[in-house]
């Protein structure tokens, strides 16, 4: 990140590289969790979703949505 900057302009620069990342993961984890209610909802309509599809698509949404969560907290504690 801004290999020939001074020190005094990367410490300026860090907190936007922060909140920049964190957006990208917001829009990432929000991509992911409509592609999956997308799918869910065209399986549903052509009556193709059953029991285990079903909890498959949700535990994956939880586990999208968690990892999300964890990362987000982990660049906000650094």
């Amino acid at each position: 990140m801004l290999q020939g900057a001074s020190v005094n302009t990367r410490a300026k620069v860090l907190p936007w590289h922060k909140v920049g990342g964190r957006a990208l993961l917001f829009m990432a984890v929000c991509a992911a969790e409509t592609g999956l209610m997308e799918k869910s909802c065209f399986l549903t309509n052509l009556k193709l979703l059953h029991g285990r599809e079903s909890n498959l698509i949700n535990f994956t949404g939880l586990a999208i949505l968690l990892f999300g969560v964890f990362v987000n907290f982990s660049v906000g504690f650094s």
